[in-house]
């Protein structure tokens, strides 16, 4: 499990349960520095981890054996839009470093809050999980699924008229 924004002031390693917490986090005075992100693994999976690598407080990083082949899980908090360009520059350049480490024969996950504004017409795009998008309308229920038949009449519709 992922943990974004803990508000924890130290990183820190302790089990629990049996399960173990890993965080990491920007040493800082300051009060309103809200990063932290924690990484939690089951007695069961806990064994299999090869690699621990807290970036920031706002990246972690851990690699476990599988039978396939290693698996990175890139734990991932990004500033918000309140935070300047030069901080969610460098937080995508930080998370673009860790994925390019990982060796194209291996299998990754990025896990977390992104911080990422979905467009007003992703839920005509099937490579967008979810219902939910960024709209102008007050309606609350999610957009429904495009009609497959009225989209193809569309296509057909716009066809005779280029031609």
């Amino acid at each position: 499990m992922i943990l974004t924004e803990t508000h924890l002031t130290s990183s820190t390693t302790f089990r629990t349960d049996g399960y173990s917490i890993f965080h990491s986090t920007n040493p800082t005075d300051g009060p309103h520095d809200y990063t932290g992100v924690t990484l939690i693994t089951s007695p069961k999976i806990t064994p299999t981890m090869t690699s621990l690598k807290p970036l920031s407080g706002r990246l972690l990083t851990a690699t476990f054996k599988t039978t396939e082949s290693p698996l990175h899980i890139i734990a991932a908090y990004a500033p918000h839009n309140k935070h300047t360009e030069d901080t969610k520059l460098k937080f995508w350049k930080q998370l673009h470093k860790a994925v390019a480490t990982v060796p194209p024969s291996e299998f990754f996950i990025v896990a977390g809050d992104l911080n990422a504004p979905i467009s007003q017409d992703s839920h005509h795009n099937p490579n967008i999980t979810g219902p939910h998008s960024k709209t102008k309308s007050t309606d609350p229920s999610p957009p429904t699924a495009p009609d497959p038949e009225e989209e193809q009449e569309e296509e057909e519709e716009e066809t005779a008229k280029e031609a």
